[in-house]
């Protein structure tokens, strides 16, 4: 991916204005630092979105417990559906500041 956009940065002149606001911003995001959910993570999100809307908290805790450091990423949080961030907020899993 980093050979790409530095390719595309050199032809951005090619590119029309929606695609350069589009690679600027990948390049913003790639220079900060910026990880990318693997599906591995993707996979566990979705199973924490799945047990929290048939209310399994036996396995939330245990998905909790196996992965604390996907847990504290503050972009997952968009990525969870209500019940989860429901349960997970009040199993003092994950914060949220504006209860997205």
């Amino acid at each position: 991916m980093e050979s790409n956009l530095d390719i595309l940065n050199d032809m951005r002149s090619y590119l029309n204005g929606n695609s350069r606001d589009l690679l600027r911003f990948l390049t913003e995001i790639h220079e900060n630092g910026y990880q990318p959910l693997s599906r591995e993570d993707l996979a566990t999100i979705r199973s924490l979105n799945v047990y929290a809307s048939s209310f399994d908290v036996r396995s939330l805790k245990t998905i909790v417990a196996n992965n604390r450091d996907l847990l504290l990423r503050q972009d997952i949080i968009e990525h969870l559906n209500s019940d989860a961030r429901y349960l997970l907020k009040g199993m003092g899993a994950i914060q949220i500041n504006n209860d997205n």
